[in-house]
């Protein structure tokens, strides 16, 4: 067990119950905490997603040391663990902040925690989540929005699926069926792993992966040493109620698509997919979409996520969705303040821009511009040293 001496603090729920709050770093929970983190998962179909695991929240633990557990005690038993990153004049923000797709606590059936309380125990005075599990925390200083998270839902198995996708997108369905065909004909015999262990095909990825980050100007995760550290660990652990999984399509000896992912006994989360360009023309991206949710079928998933995001292709695979909150709950303190004059706003005009296509192409485009521009710029001063 874990020794609860680090900062506690009594967290009212109601009137008639007390509990404890001790906050820890993750690496120091034991055996029996982070069985019960697992326990919980598995009662509870919202909380059973891998962002959520405590899996996920050591690997990213091992290169951001602000990342921190609270773990919830009622009468001596433990209830619940909220995971959380520690920022600047007391913000608390989700575990692997820029890429991961949920946030919130895990927590035993019943225990909803007052959220001004529970940031008090931990020092804290802002939670701010944009990918929150709605209704698990309450707190009188708080703002929110629902987003909806499209999905697949496999709950009936991939051939139901299909009969799906057959009713409402049709189109693409047999685009998917014509081009892996195409692809088979062309390259070789099409073939799919689902947990792939191999070092290099993991260094394919990312090379592609951080070309696509280049190409459409965002910021690549994968030039930060931390990032690969943690796929290469997530790569290889598997459990039974965890896996993080290399998945790669291959067409004959060569590897043409790959994701990264987790997955729980339930839940399969879209996370990082790409491809080799050479072979953009079969769509290989959706081709391994199909196979990936057949897989993930075939081991009992029973939904797949896709992401919060408004992008074409979840619209025509999706057949189904979940809601996400949006925003931050807070207790009275000088970080409060401050984040309502800074953060917040800015988070508001993400959010504008994210909803309108145009305009989120435009600024899309603006931006790699701008990363090409100093990319030459660089590259021009290193010449001239």
């Amino acid at each position: 067990m874990f020794i609860a001496q680090k900062m506690t603090a009594r967290c009212c729920v109601d009137s008639v119950s007390i509990m404890q709050i001790a906050a820890v770093r993750p690496q120091e929970l034991g055996a029996p905490e982070l069985a019960l983190w697992r326990e919980f998962q598995a009662a509870d179909p919202i909380q059973d997603n891998p962002f959520l695991s405590p899996e996920f929240t050591l690997a990213v633990a091992e290169f951001r040391p602000s990342v921190r557990v609270a773990v919830i005690s009622d009468g001596g038993t433990v209830v619940g663990f909220f995971p959380y990153q520690r920022h600047a004049t007391g913000v608390a923000r989700p575990v692997g902040q820029g890429f991961r797709d949920r946030d919130g606590a895990v927590l035993a059936a019943g225990c909803r925690p007052d959220a001004a309380a529970l940031l008090r125990a931990c020092g804290l005075a802002v939670w701010q989540f944009d990918h929150q599990i709605p209704g698990q925390l309450t707190a009188a200083s708080s703002r929110a929005q629902l987003f909806p998270t499209p999905l697949i839902d496999l709950r009936e198995g991939f051939d139901s699926y299909v009969q799906v996708m057959r009713r409402r997108s049709s189109v693409t369905l047999k685009g998917v069926n014509y081009k892996r065909r195409k692809l088979g004909r062309d390259v070789g015999e099409v073939r799919h792993e689902m947990r792939s262990l191999d070092a290099e095909a993991l260094r394919t990825f990312m090379r592609w992966k951080s070309s696509q980050y280049l190409r459409t100007g965002k910021g690549d995760l994968f030039a930060h040493r931390g990032i690969i550290g943690m796929l290469e660990r997530l790569q290889h652990t598997c459990s039974e109620r965890f896996a993080g999984s290399l998945s790669v399509l291959y067409a004959g000896e060569r590897m043409v698509a790959a994701h990264f992912g987790m997955y729980t006994p339930r839940a399969l989360a879209l996370w990082f997919p790409s491809y080799d360009p050479e072979f953009g023309k079969y769509s290989p991206g959706f081709i391994q979409l199909m196979t990936l949710s057949e897989d993930a079928a075939r081991l009992g998933v029973e939904a797949f996520e896709l992401g919060r995001g408004r992008h074409a292709y979840k619209d025509q695979f999706k057949t189904g969705e979940i809601h996400v909150m949006e925003g931050w709950m807070a207790r009275p303190a000088l970080g409060t303040a401050i984040h309502r004059v800074t953060a917040a706003p800015r988070q508001e005009v993400v959010n504008f821009v994210r909803a309108r296509p145009q305009i989120r192409a435009k600024v899309g485009a603006m931006r790699l511009t701008f990363r090409s521009t100093r990319a030459r710029v660089n590259n021009f001063t290193g010449r001239q040293r």
